[in-house]
């Protein structure tokens, strides 16, 4: 596992959000496998704005897709995306939702959508 960062210390930590997602999903899905991920963040770290937790969706997202997961794992994802933090899951998918419990249940605001361009 190795993370390039344009935050040095983030990177030497070894214990940032997208980092962390990626060992959860090797585990959870019991693959072995030598990850490389290069991260520029651009939100400032800890401000509580959801940059790491964006970074760890995005990388369960991608792990996903590589390993050709089934819609059948969404369980799964869904839960490592929770056991990461609160607001992780609503990321694997991000898009207007109405969230509620601590972030894990999330309604897909289809009336919205109609105007966004995914």
């Amino acid at each position: 596992m190795s993370l390039d960062c344009n935050v040095p210390a983030l990177a030497q930590s070894g214990n940032d959000l997208a980092t962390r997602a990626a060992r959860a999903f090797l585990d959870e899905f019991g693959i072995i496998a030598d990850v490389r991920i290069r991260l520029v963040k651009h939100i400032p770290i800890g401000a509580g704005l959801g940059g790491g937790s964006s970074d760890a969706g995005t990388v369960l997202r991608m792990m996903a897709r590589a390993a050709n997961l089934e819609a059948s794992d969404d369980a799964r994802l869904h839960r490592i995306a929770l056991s990461l933090g609160a607001d992780v899951p609503f990321f694997l998918d991000p898009r207007p939702s109405r969230v509620t419990g601590i972030g894990e249940r999330l309604q897909p605001l289809e009336q919205l959508c109609r105007f966004c361009h995914w």
